[in-house]
Protein backbone atom coordinates (compact mmCIF):
# COMPACT_ATOMS: atom_id res chain seq x y z
CA UNK A 1 0.00 0.00 0.00
CA UNK A 2 3.21 2.23 0.81
CA UNK A 3 4.71 1.74 -1.92
CA UNK A 4 1.03 2.48 -4.25
CA UNK A 5 0.60 5.32 -2.42
CA UNK A 6 4.13 6.80 -3.39
CA UNK A 7 4.08 5.65 -6.90
CA UNK A 8 0.34 7.61 -7.32
CA UNK A 9 2.66 11.17 -7.09
CA UNK A 10 3.68 10.72 -10.47
CA UNK A 11 1.51 11.29 -13.61
CA UNK A 12 2.38 7.97 -14.94
CA UNK A 13 -0.58 5.24 -15.11
CA UNK A 14 -0.46 3.85 -11.26
CA UNK A 15 -1.43 0.24 -12.21
CA UNK A 16 1.00 -0.37 -14.67
CA UNK A 17 4.10 1.18 -13.26
CA UNK A 18 3.11 -1.27 -9.66
CA UNK A 19 2.77 -4.53 -12.04
CA UNK A 20 6.53 -3.57 -13.85
CA UNK A 21 8.09 -2.75 -10.55
CA UNK A 22 6.57 -6.03 -9.09
CA UNK A 23 7.35 -8.58 -11.92
CA UNK A 24 10.98 -7.41 -11.70
CA UNK A 25 11.49 -6.93 -7.64
CA UNK A 26 10.02 -10.13 -7.46
CA UNK A 27 10.49 -12.81 -10.62
CA UNK A 28 14.11 -12.61 -11.14
CA UNK A 29 15.44 -13.84 -7.65
CA UNK A 30 12.68 -16.27 -7.52
CA UNK A 31 13.77 -17.56 -10.80
CA UNK A 32 17.84 -17.82 -9.57
CA UNK A 33 16.67 -19.71 -6.45
CA UNK A 34 14.60 -22.34 -8.76
CA UNK A 35 17.33 -22.45 -11.03
CA UNK A 36 19.86 -23.41 -8.18
CA UNK A 37 17.40 -25.69 -6.78
CA UNK A 38 17.36 -27.72 -9.96
CA UNK A 39 20.74 -27.62 -10.87
CA UNK A 40 22.33 -28.83 -7.62
CA UNK A 41 19.59 -30.63 -6.50
CA UNK A 42 18.63 -29.66 -3.63
CA UNK A 43 15.23 -31.64 -1.56
CA UNK A 44 12.64 -29.57 -0.76
CA UNK A 45 13.29 -29.39 2.72
CA UNK A 46 16.21 -30.98 4.49
CA UNK A 47 14.75 -32.54 7.21
CA UNK A 48 11.67 -34.26 5.49
CA UNK A 49 13.63 -37.17 3.36
CA UNK A 50 16.67 -36.73 2.25
CA UNK A 51 16.53 -37.25 -1.50
CA UNK A 52 15.49 -34.85 -4.54
CA UNK A 53 12.67 -35.17 -6.54
CA UNK A 54 13.05 -34.41 -9.89
CA UNK A 55 10.04 -32.18 -10.86
CA UNK A 56 8.21 -32.60 -14.15
CA UNK A 57 8.59 -30.19 -17.40
CA UNK A 58 5.37 -28.35 -16.30
CA UNK A 59 6.46 -28.12 -12.98
CA UNK A 60 9.38 -26.30 -13.78
CA UNK A 61 7.30 -24.07 -15.37
CA UNK A 62 4.86 -23.39 -13.07
CA UNK A 63 7.71 -22.46 -10.20
CA UNK A 64 9.89 -20.52 -13.01
CA UNK A 65 6.40 -18.56 -13.59
CA UNK A 66 4.98 -18.69 -9.71
CA UNK A 67 1.83 -20.35 -11.13
CA UNK A 68 2.17 -23.55 -9.38
CA UNK A 69 -1.01 -23.30 -6.60
CA UNK A 70 -3.00 -22.85 -10.08
CA UNK A 71 -1.40 -25.82 -12.02
CA UNK A 72 -1.77 -27.83 -8.77
CA UNK A 73 2.02 -28.37 -9.00
CA UNK A 74 4.44 -28.85 -6.17
CA UNK A 75 7.07 -26.30 -4.95
CA UNK A 76 10.36 -27.11 -5.59
CA UNK A 77 11.60 -25.71 -2.31
CA UNK A 78 9.81 -24.85 0.33
CA UNK A 79 9.19 -21.32 1.07
CA UNK A 80 8.31 -20.94 -2.47
CA UNK A 81 4.07 -22.21 -1.60
CA UNK A 82 3.55 -18.69 -0.61
CA UNK A 83 5.37 -16.89 -3.18
CA UNK A 84 2.61 -17.90 -5.87
CA UNK A 85 -0.40 -16.38 -3.66
CA UNK A 86 1.09 -13.06 -3.12
CA UNK A 87 2.04 -12.34 -6.82
CA UNK A 88 -1.74 -13.05 -7.41
CA UNK A 89 -2.91 -11.29 -5.06
CA UNK A 90 -0.64 -8.14 -6.35
CA UNK A 91 -3.20 -8.24 -9.34
CA UNK A 92 -5.56 -7.08 -7.49
CA UNK A 93 -3.65 -4.58 -5.21
CA UNK A 94 -4.02 -1.63 -7.20
CA UNK A 95 -7.92 -1.76 -7.36
CA UNK A 96 -7.40 -2.18 -3.54
CA UNK A 97 -5.82 0.94 -3.11
CA UNK A 98 -8.31 2.80 -5.35
CA UNK A 99 -11.24 1.96 -3.04
CA UNK A 100 -9.52 2.48 0.31
CA UNK A 101 -8.69 6.12 -0.78
CA UNK A 102 -12.53 6.74 -1.25
CA UNK A 103 -14.41 8.81 1.34
CA UNK A 104 -16.25 5.03 3.00
CA UNK A 105 -13.05 3.22 2.12
CA UNK A 106 -13.26 1.55 5.49
CA UNK A 107 -16.79 0.49 5.09
CA UNK A 108 -16.30 -1.04 1.37
CA UNK A 109 -13.13 -3.03 2.71
CA UNK A 110 -14.97 -4.14 5.05
CA UNK A 111 -17.16 -5.26 3.50
CA UNK A 112 -14.96 -7.05 0.85
CA UNK A 113 -12.81 -8.54 3.39
CA UNK A 114 -16.16 -10.38 5.17
CA UNK A 115 -17.76 -11.28 1.36
CA UNK A 116 -14.12 -12.98 0.68
CA UNK A 117 -14.05 -14.60 4.05
CA UNK A 118 -18.12 -16.35 3.29
CA UNK A 119 -17.41 -17.32 -0.40
CA UNK A 120 -14.00 -18.57 0.38
CA UNK A 121 -15.91 -20.67 3.28
CA UNK A 122 -19.11 -22.04 0.90
CA UNK A 123 -16.18 -22.75 -1.95
CA UNK A 124 -14.17 -24.89 0.82
CA UNK A 125 -17.68 -26.57 2.22
CA UNK A 126 -18.27 -27.69 -1.22
CA UNK A 127 -15.84 -28.15 -3.08
CA UNK A 128 -13.42 -29.19 -0.33
CA UNK A 129 -10.28 -26.82 -1.49
CA UNK A 130 -9.38 -23.62 -0.80
CA UNK A 131 -7.18 -22.68 -3.36
CA UNK A 132 -6.45 -18.69 -3.47
CA UNK A 133 -9.56 -17.94 -2.24
CA UNK A 134 -8.05 -18.90 1.33
CA UNK A 135 -5.23 -15.85 1.72
CA UNK A 136 -7.51 -13.18 0.21
CA UNK A 137 -8.75 -12.19 3.99
CA UNK A 138 -5.14 -12.16 4.67
CA UNK A 139 -4.10 -9.66 2.28
CA UNK A 140 -7.58 -7.26 2.76
CA UNK A 141 -6.76 -6.53 6.54
CA UNK A 142 -3.06 -5.44 5.92
CA UNK A 143 -5.31 -3.04 3.10
CA UNK A 144 -7.48 -2.21 5.76
CA UNK A 145 -4.84 -1.82 8.46
CA UNK A 146 -2.97 0.97 6.00
CA UNK A 147 -6.67 2.64 5.86
CA UNK A 148 -7.09 3.29 9.02
CA UNK A 149 -3.35 4.28 9.91
CA UNK A 150 -4.55 7.64 10.63
CA UNK A 151 -7.69 6.77 12.58
CA UNK A 152 -5.58 4.86 15.43
CA UNK A 153 -4.09 6.53 18.09
CA UNK A 154 -0.48 5.12 18.84
CA UNK A 155 -0.91 4.84 22.74
CA UNK A 156 1.69 2.14 23.09
CA UNK A 157 5.64 2.62 23.21
CA UNK A 158 7.40 0.96 20.32
CA UNK A 159 9.76 -1.47 22.73
CA UNK A 160 5.66 -3.10 23.40
CA UNK A 161 5.78 -4.07 19.80
CA UNK A 162 7.86 -7.36 19.91
CA UNK A 163 6.62 -8.41 23.35
CA UNK A 164 2.74 -7.69 21.60
CA UNK A 165 4.25 -10.27 18.63
CA UNK A 166 5.32 -12.59 21.14
CA UNK A 167 1.48 -12.87 23.01
CA UNK A 168 -0.07 -12.75 19.41
CA UNK A 169 2.35 -15.61 18.08
CA UNK A 170 1.52 -18.06 21.10
CA UNK A 171 -2.20 -17.03 21.00
CA UNK A 172 -2.81 -17.78 17.41
CA UNK A 173 -0.88 -21.31 17.72
CA UNK A 174 -2.74 -21.88 20.88
CA UNK A 175 -6.15 -21.32 19.16
CA UNK A 176 -4.79 -23.14 15.77
CA UNK A 177 -4.25 -26.15 18.03
CA UNK A 178 -7.18 -26.34 20.12
CA UNK A 179 -10.01 -25.92 16.98
CA UNK A 180 -7.40 -27.67 14.27
CA UNK A 181 -10.78 -27.76 11.78
CA UNK A 182 -10.87 -23.57 12.00
CA UNK A 183 -7.34 -22.93 10.60
CA UNK A 184 -8.48 -20.73 7.78
CA UNK A 185 -10.51 -18.62 9.79
CA UNK A 186 -8.45 -18.36 12.99
CA UNK A 187 -5.72 -17.39 10.28
CA UNK A 188 -8.17 -14.64 9.16
CA UNK A 189 -8.97 -13.06 12.52
CA UNK A 190 -5.04 -13.73 13.77
CA UNK A 191 -4.38 -11.10 10.39
CA UNK A 192 -7.12 -8.63 11.15
CA UNK A 193 -5.91 -8.50 14.62
CA UNK A 194 -2.42 -8.10 14.19
CA UNK A 195 -3.24 -5.37 10.84
CA UNK A 196 -5.22 -3.06 13.11
CA UNK A 197 -3.01 -2.92 16.25
CA UNK A 198 0.17 -2.02 14.55
CA UNK A 199 -1.06 1.39 14.40
CA UNK A 200 -1.70 1.17 18.32
CA UNK A 201 2.09 1.64 19.15
CA UNK A 202 4.62 4.76 18.23
CA UNK A 203 7.34 4.18 15.83
CA UNK A 204 10.94 3.50 16.83
CA UNK A 205 13.08 6.15 17.66
CA UNK A 206 16.63 4.54 18.55
CA UNK A 207 18.78 5.12 15.35
CA UNK A 208 20.81 1.61 16.10
CA UNK A 209 17.56 -0.81 16.23
CA UNK A 210 16.06 1.09 13.12
CA UNK A 211 19.50 0.32 11.35
CA UNK A 212 19.81 -3.04 12.28
CA UNK A 213 15.76 -3.61 11.47
CA UNK A 214 16.06 -1.95 8.27
CA UNK A 215 19.20 -3.66 7.07
CA UNK A 216 16.90 -7.09 7.96
CA UNK A 217 14.53 -5.64 5.84
CA UNK A 218 16.04 -4.57 2.95
CA UNK A 219 17.80 -8.30 2.48
CA UNK A 220 14.74 -10.02 3.70
CA UNK A 221 13.54 -11.46 0.40
CA UNK A 222 17.02 -13.19 -0.11
CA UNK A 223 16.89 -14.64 3.40
CA UNK A 224 13.30 -15.78 2.88
CA UNK A 225 14.11 -17.98 -0.23
CA UNK A 226 18.19 -18.75 0.64
CA UNK A 227 17.63 -20.40 4.10
CA UNK A 228 16.38 -23.77 3.23
CA UNK A 229 18.92 -24.40 0.47
CA UNK A 230 21.18 -23.29 3.02
CA UNK A 231 19.90 -25.96 5.40
CA UNK A 232 20.70 -28.38 2.89
CA UNK A 233 24.12 -27.20 2.70
CA UNK A 234 24.94 -27.18 6.50
CA UNK A 235 23.13 -30.09 7.92
CA UNK A 236 23.20 -32.47 4.97
CA UNK A 237 26.45 -31.52 2.21
CA UNK A 238 28.58 -30.52 5.09
CA UNK A 239 27.25 -32.62 7.72
CA UNK A 240 27.83 -30.34 10.74
CA UNK A 241 26.47 -31.78 13.94
CA UNK A 242 27.13 -29.97 16.61
CA UNK A 243 23.77 -27.59 16.80
CA UNK A 244 25.14 -25.05 18.05
CA UNK A 245 28.26 -24.59 15.15
CA UNK A 246 25.22 -25.77 12.62
CA UNK A 247 22.89 -23.02 13.88
CA UNK A 248 25.50 -20.12 14.01
CA UNK A 249 27.10 -21.45 10.40
CA UNK A 250 23.91 -21.50 8.56
CA UNK A 251 22.46 -18.40 10.11
CA UNK A 252 26.25 -16.76 8.45
CA UNK A 253 25.95 -18.53 5.18
CA UNK A 254 21.72 -17.38 4.72
CA UNK A 255 23.07 -14.00 5.50
CA UNK A 256 26.12 -14.13 2.75
CA UNK A 257 23.21 -15.73 0.40
CA UNK A 258 21.16 -12.62 0.85
CA UNK A 259 23.44 -9.81 0.12
CA UNK A 260 24.96 -11.33 -2.72
CA UNK A 261 21.76 -11.92 -4.17
CA UNK A 262 20.38 -8.55 -3.26
CA UNK A 263 23.63 -6.62 -4.83
CA UNK A 264 24.08 -9.28 -8.17
CA UNK A 265 20.42 -10.00 -8.89
CA UNK A 266 17.42 -7.78 -6.92
CA UNK A 267 19.02 -4.83 -6.68
CA UNK A 268 20.00 -4.63 -10.34
CA UNK A 269 16.49 -5.81 -11.56
CA UNK A 270 14.85 -3.56 -9.38
CA UNK A 271 16.84 -1.06 -11.10
CA UNK A 272 15.72 -2.18 -14.47
CA UNK A 273 12.29 -2.17 -13.38
CA UNK A 274 12.18 1.32 -12.02
CA UNK A 275 13.49 2.99 -15.39
CA UNK A 276 11.38 0.90 -17.60
CA UNK A 277 8.37 1.83 -15.34
CA UNK A 278 9.16 5.52 -16.50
Amino acid sequence: MFSLERLSRSPTPLTFRFYIRRAFRIYPLSMFCVGMVLLLKIPFFPFVGTAFQPPTAVAIAANFLLVQNFLQNPSVTAPLWSLPFEVQMYLALPACFFLARKHRGVFYLGLCLLSSACIASAVKYFTGHWCLLEYIPCFLAGVLAYTLRHRIRPLLGSMVWPGFLCLWFVGSLALRVKWPALQSQIGWLSCISLGLSIYCFRDCRNALWNRVTKTIAQYSYGIYLGHVPMLWLVFRVWGIANPLLGTCTWLAMTAVLAVLGYHLIEEPMIGVGRRLSR
